[in-house]
């Protein structure tokens, strides 16, 4: 991947590397919930 189309970023004392996406023009970041034992 091209380094200069991310961006890292700190939130909570945790960070976090953003990706730019050119065809929207917004970084992006992929988060996962954590578990929480229950099936919705």
């Amino acid at each position: 991947m091209d380094n200069k189309n991310q961006l890292t970023i700190t939130f909570n004392n945790q960070q976090y590397v953003l990706t730019y996406n050119e065809q929207s023009g917004y970084y992006e970041i992929e988060l996962t919930a954590p578990e929480t034992g229950r099936n919705i």
